[in-house]
């Protein structure tokens, strides 16, 4: 357990960044013109645009490194039942699993720098738009022709990448977290069951926040 609080406390320090960040840029999210539009309600819009730009990326992208995270912990769980049933008297240390939880954010390092800077200069019919009169707000064009062309890549790729993260995580998190419940169901002794099962629901109290932001995206993003 000592060595899993690594983890966890990586984990929470996402959750808090994600969290700050969101309260940061506090969006609307709307779907214009085949643009997707970020309008800007938080207190990053006093200070200035590129600051609402960087917030609405890194609170993204810390809700999609969460999705990998829980993989991870869920996955790690599983390790952990494994090498007990075999015996297997290796160990791993806090700092390893603190590497892998840097290693794992290296995508989200990455995205949240093209995420942040995808935005379009917005044409006049959304300038003129009543929605968007006097607001702050930015315009990730998803418009391009033929699909595959690079036309718009960049906005085309941030979004991309998180929706498809949020498409293939969220039924692998439930596959893994059945899989752990069975292995704890199996437990005989009742004390290591209970130990299990408290972490079990933190886990699955965790996956609460990213699954619903991912719900939510792809109905907003498919919906309109």
């Amino acid at each position: 357990m000592k060595r899993y609080s690594a983890l966890i406390l990586f984990t929470a320090l996402v959750d808090f960044n994600a969290a700050f960040m969101s309260l940061m840029a506090t969006v609307i999210v709307e779907n214009l013109e085949g643009s997707i539009i970020f309008i800007y309600l938080g207190p990053c819009r006093f200070i200035h645009v590129n600051v609402c730009y960087a917030a609405q990326a890194i609170h993204v992208q810390s809700i999609g490194e969460s999705c990998i995270l829980l993989l991870l912990s869920f996955s790690y769980r599983l390790w952990s039942f494994r090498l007990s049933s075999l015996n297997d008297s290796r160990s791993d240390s806090r700092t390893s699993l603190f590497a892998l939880c840097l290693l794992a954010s290296i995508p989200a390092v990455i995205t949240t720098i093209t995420f942040s800077n995808s935005p379009s200069p917005p044409p006049q019919s959304l300038v003129n738009h009543p929605d968007l009169s006097d607001r702050l707000f930015s315009v990730f064009n998803m418009t391009a022709s033929p699909f595959f062309s690079t036309d718009n890549i960049l906005p085309r790729v941030s979004i991309g990448y998180i929706i498809c993260l949020y498409l293939l995580a969220s039924p692998a998190l439930f596959l893994l977290r059945r899989k752990l419940l069975r292995k704890i169901h199996s437990l005989g002794s009742i004390s290591d069951k209970h130990r299990h099962h408290e972490i079990f629901r933190s886990l699955s109290l965790h996956m609460c926040m990213p699954l619903t932001f991912s719900i939510s995206t792809e109905w907003k993003y498919y919906n309109g």
